[in-house]
């Protein structure tokens, strides 16, 4: 596939990489984006204070919201970092991690478990 998806300050980027142009983008609510997993024609995006942001790609120069969990509703924290598995989402929160039911059946993802691991050095 020539498309990237690219997290920046102020939105998610859609490039197509074969003319290095964007195509499309989508403005982070309030906060930066932090990271993003594409799966088929839906995005995963972590938005810092702003939580999960679940999109539809399928139109690459206008992205769809399908979905969301704000950080503050069982986050409690930053969110920084996404892996997608089957029906799952794995969110790096600040003090721990965020497990959210994001299957495509139910348009609204849901938390199914958060851990406080507290802070961690690298």
């Amino acid at each position: 596939d020539s498309i990237a998806y690219v997290t920046s300050a102020s939105e998610l980027r859609i490039i197509d990489v074969r003319q290095m142009t964007k195509i499309g983008s989508y403005p982070a609510p309030d906060f930066f984006a932090t990271s993003v997993d594409v799966i088929g024609t839906t995005a995963y995006c972590t938005w810092g204070y702003d939580g999960l942001i679940i999109l539809d790609v399928s139109n690459s120069s206008q992205p769809v919201l399908l979905g969301q969990i704000p950080a503050n509703s069982n986050m409690s924290s930053n969110s920084y970092d996404i892996t997608v598995k089957g029906d799952y989402a794995y969110v790096a929160v600040y003090h721990g991690m965020l497990i959210a039911d994001v299957s495509l059946t139910r348009r609204t993802p849901s938390c199914c478990r958060s851990t406080r691991l507290g802070c961690v050095t690298v």
